[in-house]
C-alpha cells in the first residue's frame, strides 16, 4: 500500500469511524481499516472501516493519490497522534514497511511507524460483506434525524437496565409515513415520542436502532445538516434482513437489526385521558426555578403542587427547603400534587424550544404529560414517591 491524502481529510474520517470501534481495547473491534483502491477509472481512495463487532459498523471513503493498492489493520489513536498538529490542508504519506508489519507515516521531517495487526478477515473479504447495490427503503433528511435522535434519546434505557428489560428498552423505534418521520423511545420511567415533517420521505419504513449506534449516527450527520440519508434494510444470504444500512454522501453506517420490536402497546402510555388537566407554563420561568431548585434537591426529587392558577414547585433537602410559584394559564379547582424527578424535568425541558410547556396531569399515581407548545413532541414521565410529601399529607 502506497498513497497520499490531505491530512485534514483524513484526521475528520477517522474521527467519524472511531465512533463505531470497541472500548475493550483487548479486541480486534479496536482496530480500524485502511484500505487503499483504485475504482475503473483509475481514481484513488481510501477507505476507512470500523467495526465493534456485533452491534454497529462504519465504512468511509476519502479521495487519495493511490501508487499502489493495499490495506493495514492498525490502532486508530496512533495514527490520529501522528497526525496532532500538522496543517490539515497538506498532504500525508502511508504505506507499508518493506516487511509489511508497519504502517509508514510521512509528512515532512516527522516520521511514524506503526504496527498492523495480525488480520483475521482480508480486506477485500470484509468489502464484501458491504452491500452496495442493496435497494434504499427510504430517504431522510440529515436534519431530521440527528432532531429526532436528540428529542428521544435521552429516554432509551443504559446499563443494566437496558440488560434485564430487553433491547427495545435501549432504542429508538423509527418509523417514517408520507412526509413524516416519527421517533419513539422509553426507559419505562421517562417516555419520549418525536414528530417531525420531511418533504424528502416519500415511503413507509420501520426499524429500531439501538442507542449506541445513533450516537454514533448523531456525530457524523451533526455536520451534514444537508445531506440526504437512504436507509436500506440488507439481507443476508437467507434473505433475512439482519441489518440496516445509513448511507449519505461517502459514508455507510450498517446497524444489526434488532431481534424484538418495538412493543406496540406501549404506544398506549403516549395517550393522553380526556380527563387529565392541563397546565400551560412558561418554559423559561421554569428553568429559571429548576435553577434555584437543584441545590436544594438532595435525593434529585421535587413536587409540583397545582392549585388555582398557581403550580408551587418544592423540594427539601440537607435540612433546608425550597418552595417556588409559578403562574399557569389555567385555573383548575382542587390541589393536586405529584412527585417527579428533578433530572428527568430538567433535560426535558432543556430539549424542548417552545416559550411555553403543557403539563397534563391528574393525580399523584397518574403519568405526567409534557408537550413542547401545541408541536408533535411528547414526554411522559411516571411520578414518584416522594417521601417528605407523603408524610406531609399525612400530617
Amino acid at each position: 500500500m502506497l498513497l497520499k491524502t490531505k491530512i485534514g481529510v483524513l484526521k475528520a474520517a477517522l474521527l467519524q469511524a472511531s465512533y463505531t470501534l470497541d472500548s475493550k481495547h483487548s479486541s480486534v473491534g479496536s482496530w480500524i481499516y485502511l484500505i487503499a483502491r483504485k475504482d475503473k477509472e483509475d481514481v484513488g481512495y481510501l477507505y476507512i472501516y470500523s467495526s465493534n463487532l456485533g452491534l454497529a459498523r462504519t465504512l468511509l471513503k476519502i479521495p487519495a493519490e493511490v501508487t499502489k493498492e493495499g490495506e493495514a489493520l492498525i490502532l486508530p489513536k496512533l495514527l490520529q497522534s501522528a497526525l496532532t498538529c500538522l496543517p490539515e490542508d497538506e498532504d500525508v504519506n502511508l504505506g507499508l514497511s518493506v516487511s509489511g508489519a508497519k504502517l509508514q507515516v510521512k509528512y515532512g521531517s516527522i516520521k511514524s511507524e506503526i504496527a498492523i495487526h495480525a488480520e483475521v478477515t482480508k480486506a477485500k473479504e470484509v468489502l464484501q460483506t458491504i452491500p452496495f447495490n442493496a435497494k434504499p427503503s427510504t430517504s431522510i433528511s440529515a436534519s431530521t434525524l440527528v432532531n429526532i435522535i436528540n428529542r428521544t434519546l435521552f429516554c432509551t434505557a443504559t446499563g443494566n437496565t437496558a440488560i434485564s428489560e430487553g433491547p427495545w428498552l435501549s432504542s429508538v423505534h423509527l418509523a417514517t409515513g408520507d412526509g413524516i418521520v416519527m421517533g419513539k423511545a422509553t426507559n419505562r420511567v421517562i417516555a419520549g415520542k418525536a414528530e417531525v415533517h420531511d418533504g424528502l420521505v416519500t415511503s413507509g419504513y420501520a426499524t429500531g436502532i439501538h442507542r449506541d449506534a445513533l450516537v454514533a449516527l448523531k456525530a457524523i450527520l451533526s455536520k451534514r445538516p444537508q445531506e440526504e440519508v437512504t436507509i436500506t434494510n440488507a439481507n443476508d444470504e437467507n434473505n433475512i434482513s439482519n441489518e440496516v444500512l445509513f448511507r449519505f454522501s461517502d459514508v455507510i453506517l450498517g446497524v444489526r437489526q434488532l431481534a424484538i420490536s418495538y412493543p406496540e402497546a406501549v404506544e398506549n402510555i403516549f395517550k393522553i385521558p380526556t380527563d387529565f388537566y392541563k397546565a400551560t407554563i412558561n418554559r423559561a420561568i421554569l428553568l429559571s426555578a429548576f435553577s434555584r431548585l437543584k441545590a436544594f434537591a438532595e435525593k434529585s426529587v421535587f413536587t409540583f403542587t397545582f392549585a388555582g392558577e398557581k403550580v408551587t414547585i418544592t423540594s427539601k433537602g440537607y435540612d433546608s427547603i425550597f418552595q417556588e410559584q409559578v403562574a399557569k394559564a389555567e385555573k383548575t379547582d382542587g390541589t393536586v400534587t405529584v412527585g417527579l424527578g428533578l433530572n428527568d424535568v430538567m433535560t426535558i425541558l432543556t430539549t424542548m424550544q417552545s416559550e411555553d410547556v403543557i403539563i397534563r396531569y391528574k393525580s399523584d399515581n397518574d403519568h405526567v404529560h409534557f408537550q413542547e407548545g401545541e408541536s408533535h413532541f411528547f414526554y411522559v414521565l411516571s411520578p414518584i414517591v416522594v417521601e417528605w410529601s407523603s408524610k406531609g399529607k399525612a400530617a
